[in-house]
């Protein structure tokens, strides 16, 4: 029987930073330095770019469109996109994240700016569902 090295490709690019912190730590550095390096790196990077844990709601906020593969899950994340808000321009006001809040009253300016900018995420979601879906008719 012969004795072949199986090369593992780990994608540590889709790792969460605690993930990457816990790799770090426990991997052994001796029989795996080339994947201690690449984690080590993709740390680096992710720290660089300050994604990190959110301090207050201890959630990642390392997450992205790009990262969510299925476009089943694409379109009923941007259908529950619109329909929060759709309920956020009938309330009339934008929840903070410390209890605040901007209301169409208060602030009409800033509250239909921050509208116009989030409607223009959504058509970037559906856009980026379409193109996805034309990209994929075309390769076949």
């Amino acid at each position: 029987m012969h004795n072949k090295k199986i090369k593992l490709n780990f994608d540590y690019k889709s790792y969460s930073t605690d993930e990457l912190q816990d790799v770090c730590e426990n991997i052994d550095k001796d029989k795996h330095p080339s994947r201690y390096k690449e984690a080590l790196n993709a740390l680096a990077n992710r720290k660089s770019l300050g994604s990190k844990s959110d301090d207050v709601y201890g959630i990642e906020s390392d997450w992205s469109w790009a990262r969510v593969k299925s476009t089943k899950m694409k379109i009923i994340v941007t259908i529950l996109f619109f329909l929060g808000l759709s309920a956020t321009i009938y309330g009339g006001e934008i929840l903070g994240r410390y209890g605040g809040s901007i209301s169409v009253e208060d602030e009409p300016y800033l509250f239909w700016v921050l509208i116009i900018f989030l409607l223009n995420v959504g058509i970037v979601m559906v856009l980026s569902i379409i193109w996805r879906n034309k990209s994929k008719d075309n390769e076949t």
